[in-house]
């Protein structure tokens, strides 16, 4: 009898060639064992920080679908082509705070910080952003961070192209992870090459991996 059961399909000999195995279930929802560790260990941080996602859209999507429905989604301008249809196609209000031209594109902090009031319930950040090319300060995060953990909003920082900045220290939300405020969205697409391979991942506190596991499975 052939198990045609959800996630363990099976057929005796099918699965084999060459002497490598290849497996005829679903992998966990959280991503293959060993890539969760390996990504842990390559960002130092624990296995349970982190969910591997079908390419970073779907992190960044599923990082969207946590929020309070109607509630507005700061981001950033100029902006990565994808992020309005994103923000609006789960139900989510798109007001943009804009980059400073005259200051290599760097963000405004004292207007974002502005914009953060009750009705926002998340500052989407691009870190290093595309298309400008920006970065942000060390202390220009921690104050934006700082003040998003304060009123409870949560920062979703796309960092995509993170690892390939210039600048000798990277700039990067993960030490804020602990404080369930940051949601850190990367990929393997830039860094190593491999965007058909479509492997993207998120960092974050385990509660809310937890959270964004259940939400990825099921888009």
């Amino acid at each position: 009898m052939i198990d045609l059961g959800l996630g363990n399909i099976k057929i005796t000999g099918l699965y084999k060639k060459d002497g490598f195995s290849f497996s005829h279930t679903y992998t966990p929802k959280n991503g293959i064992h060993t890539l969760v560790e390996a990504i842990g260990v390559y960002e130092q941080v624990s296995p349970e920080c982190v969910l591997v996602t079908t390419g970073a859209s779907l992190g960044l999507l599923s990082a969207l679908c946590m929020l309070p429905k109607n509630s507005v989604v700061l981001c950033p301008f100029p902006y990565y082509a994808g992020y309005p249809s994103m923000i609006r196609n789960v139900g989510l209000q798109l007001k943009f705070y804009y980059l400073d031209e005259e200051n290599n594109w760097e963000i405004e902090v004292d207007q974002l910080l502005r914009e953060s009031n009750s009705v926002v319930s998340a500052i989407l950040l691009n870190l290093p952003g595309n298309p400008a090319g920006n970065t942000c300060s060390s202390g220009k995060l921690q104050t934006i961070l700082d003040v998003a953990n304060s009123r409870h909003i949560k920062v979703i920082s796309d960092e995509v192209y993170a690892d390939l900045s210039y600048k000798k220290k990277e700039v990067t939300c993960k030490p804020y992870i602990n404080e369930k405020t940051a949601v850190i969205v990367k990929s393997f697409s830039k860094l190593f090459m491999l965007a058909g391979e479509r492997i993207g991942y998120i960092i974050a506190h385990p509660d809310l991996i937890r959270e964004l596991t259940k939400i990825h499975w099921s888009l």
